[in-house]
């Protein structure tokens, strides 16, 4: 058996392009122990680049869907403090001597530094026909055509409704071409003290 030295040496003295071949690990001889394992096994040459091959079109589908699931959460997070905004907004419209203008900037300052002010789409309807027919629609456009109401001359017990509203595509942390349209938006139907 030849000393680990000698070995060396002949490895070197093998043509050059045998030892470039970068996926080939090093080989020890046999009968000779190397780390980690009893014996190295050799690379076959066609399966060299294979795991980046396979890398390359791995990699950007677990990237798309990590940062979907990114993206999804943070739309969830600005549509849940939407509705907080909105509802404590309410909350505090409800109270005798607060005027429209107040709770629409108290919702504009609670979501001040998530949504920009120019982005953010706020009404304060008059309620009080759902009084007379509870079972008329309450969607985004039947809410809409409502009346707006000043909150400071509102009669005791009247029913108003506050809503706010955001493109998704312009909260987004990054804009992609399928949120267009998408809106995230809360409301608070509430009575007047």
């Amino acid at each position: 058996m030849p000393p680990v030295a000698d070995t060396l040496a002949m490895r070197d003295s093998r043509p050059s392009d045998e030892l470039s071949r970068a996926c080939r690990p090093a080989i020890a001889p046999r009968g000779t122990a190397s780390r980690g394992s009893r014996r190295s096994i050799r690379r076959s040459p066609s399966r060299c680049g294979a795991t980046t091959v396979e890398m390359a079109l791995v990699l950007p589908t677990f990237l798309t869907f990590v940062f979907g699931i990114i993206q999804f959460g943070h739309a969830m997070w600005v549509n849940n403090l939407i509705r907080n905004a909105v509802r404590e907004s309410a909350r505090f419209g409800s109270t005798d001597g607060v005027t429209t203008a107040q709770v629409d900037a108290a919702i504009r300052e609670l979501l001040a530094g998530v949504v920009d002010e120019n982005d953010l789409t706020i009404e304060i309807r008059d309620a009080s026909s759902y009084d007379s027919q509870p079972d008329q629609p309450r969607d985004w456009d039947t809410i809409g055509d409502l009346p707006e109401v000043e909150l400071l001359t509102a009669n005791p017990r009247q029913l108003f409704v506050v809503r706010a509203a955001a493109n998704l595509e312009d909260v987004a942390l990054v804009r992609l071409p399928f949120v267009e349209g998408i809106m995230l938006c809360g409301e608070s139907f509430m009575r007047h003290e």
